[in-house]
């Protein structure tokens, strides 16, 4: 199954590569998904990457609810902490932080 011609451009731009592209054609929903929450998410460096991981996961991304929703949250370990993917999160990316490849718990 081929990709769309629009989809298969999208992808181009956010710099997947063609064997990306060939796995994408076995869920070209869930791909162009990804591929409009990259674009649409806030402070994020490589949309590309962070759409790969969301399709690579499987798993369709969280629409906005509210004004300020983000859907990551930072959390705290005994000295730093990290970001986490959040359905209900509100924290915001610093500038050039690469998007989370963990799940909040």
């Amino acid at each position: 199954m081929l990709l769309p011609f629009e989809l298969e451009q999208e992808l181009k731009a956010l710099g997947w590569n063609q064997s990306q592209r060939k796995r994408a054609e076995s869920n070209p929903d869930l791909a162009w998904s990804w591929v409009k929450a990259a674009k649409a998410s806030y402070g994020i460096r490589e949309p590309g990457a962070f759409a790969w991981v969301g399709f690579k996961d499987g798993a369709q991304p969280v629409e906005p609810r509210l004004d300020g929703w983000t859907g990551y949250t930072f959390r705290r370990g005994s000295h730093s902490g990290m970001y986490v993917r959040d359905p209900n999160g509100f924290d915001r990316l610093p500038p050039g932080y690469e998007p989370p490849t963990e799940k909040a718990s």
